[in-house]
C-alpha cells in the first residue's frame, strides 16, 4: 500500500465529503429540515465532533477498501466505488432513518440523491488521487 498516497486520499476525500455535506445540509436542505427540528437534540452543536469522528473513520475504512480491491485505480473506478459506496451507506441509512423517524417521503429521495452525489464526488477524488506504487502485488 502507497501510505503516502493513502494519506493524502484519506485528507481529499475527508475534506471533500465534510464540504459537501455542509453545502447540501447547511445550503441546500436548509429549508427542508424545517419540519426535523422537533426531532432534533437541542444540544446538537456540542456533539458535532462526533459525527466528524465518525465520518473520518468511514472515510478511513472507504479509502482502505478502494487500495486494497480497486484493480484499475482510475477515475471511473473511483466514480463507481463511490456510487457503491453511497448505496450501501447513505442509502439504506436515510431508508433506515426515514423507518425510524416520521421523515417525509421528499426528505427521503432528497437524502438518497444527495448521498449518492455525495459519495460518488468523493470517489471520484479517491480515484484521481489514489493509485499504487508500481511495484506493489497484491
Amino acid at each position: 500500500m502507497n501510505l503516502k498516497r493513502f494519506f493524502y486520499s484519506v485528507l481529499a476525500v475527508f475534506v471533500a465529503y465534510e464540504g459537501l455535506g455542509y453545502l447540501i445540509n447547511t445550503v441546500l436542505l436548509n429549508e427542508c429540515y424545517v419540519e426535523l427540528e422537533q426531532l432534533w437534540r437541542k444540544d446538537m452543536d456540542h456533539y458535532m465532533w462526533v459525527m466528524f469522528l465518525s465520518d473520518f473513520i468511514l472515510i478511513n475504512f472507504l479509502v482502505l477498501f478502494y487500495s486494497r480491491w480497486s484493480k484499475s485505480f482510475t477515475i471511473w473506478s473511483g466514480l463507481l466505488f463511490g456510487l457503491l459506496a453511497g448505496v450501501m451507506v447513505s442509502t439504506v441509512s436515510s431508508i433506515n432513518q426515514w423507518v425510524i423517524y416520521p421523515l417525509s417521503n421528499h426528505i427521503l429521495v432528497l437524502w438518497v440523491l444527495f448521498g449518492l452525489i455525495q459519495f460518488a464526488i468523493s470517489g471520484l477524488i479517491l480515484g484521481l488521487i489514489y493509485k499504487p506504487r508500481k511495484f506493489e502485488r497484491y
